[in-house]
């Protein structure tokens, strides 16, 4: 699926979405709030694109609840797509993913991986003990206020993912 016709006006790095999350979690009551905390300019809503119309059809949301898809770009080479629900005004689940585009991309993506985002998510959640989950091929922490947090890049896939999960609702 590429839509890169959606790429917002201004950059958005990774890691940056990443801790913006990871501060403001509890605080988020709409997806208004999300994408005024990221600045507007850097961010698409792509729900309404027809490529996420055939996902929609396919997995429809419980009663009371709505979500958003919103895409960014962070250089010429790494693009992503972040997705959230809310349950009335609770977010309950957020997840990121950026992709590395190009023949190395695959590689990148290790390399990311490995010097970036691992470090990064360590320091973010220095409270919780972090496991490998074989099952997910990733890491996954529980926080001290509720949170699930898991971060993977999939084997032989261009890309690394995160996603903070409200325990309730897991």
């Amino acid at each position: 699926m590429d839509v890169r016709r959606y790429d917002p006006e201004l950059q958005l790095p990774f890691l940056e979405l990443i801790a913006r999350l990871v501060l403001s979690y509890r605080e988020f009551t709409s997806a208004n709030d999300i994408t005024e905390q990221l600045g507007g300019r850097r961010v698409t809503d792509i729900a309404d694109a027809p490529e996420m119309r055939v996902l929609d059809s396919v997995t429809p949301l419980p009663e009371g609840f709505t979500q958003g898809v919103f895409q960014f770009w962070e250089s010429r080479g790494r693009r992503g797509v972040f997705d959230f629900a809310f349950h009335g005004e609770r977010l309950v689940n957020f997840r990121a993913q950026l992709l590395f585009v190009g023949l190395l991309g695959k590689l990148r993506a290790v390399l990311f991986y490995v010097s970036r985002l691992r470090p990064f998510m360590h320091r973010a959640f220095r409270g919780p003990g972090w496991c490998y989950d074989p099952l997910m091929d990733g890491f996954c922490a529980d926080t001290d206020d509720g949170l699930k947090v898991t971060f993977r890049r999939p084997a032989g896939e261009p890309y690394v993912s995160v996603c903070l999960t409200d325990q309730g609702y897991v």
